[in-house]
């Protein structure tokens, strides 16, 4: 049986999962295959810190315009 992991992750990642491979008699026999993600000698892009990331613009409460004047909400009572 041949495993194959495409962007296996980290060093500490990768010995954990191969020891726990090796650690489950059931799989028997294997061959096992890494392969990385990024491609050879160039690093995967990082995000831009925190505070270079663009925020959501602040809400305010919906009004309702009628003939160009604020119509605020009205009680009835009954």
């Amino acid at each position: 049986m041949k495993i194959v992991f495409l962007g296996a992750g980290s060093v500490e990642f990768t010995q954990g999962l191969l020891a726990d491979l090796v650690a489950f008699p059931d799989l028997g026999k294997f061959e096992v295959a890494l392969h990385d993600s990024t491609p050879s000698g160039s690093t995967p892009p990082r995000p831009p810190p925190a505070s270079s990331r663009p925020t959501a613009p602040s809400r305010s409460p919906p009004t309702s315009t009628c003939g160009g004047r604020s119509k605020a909400p009205t009680s009835r009572s009954t």
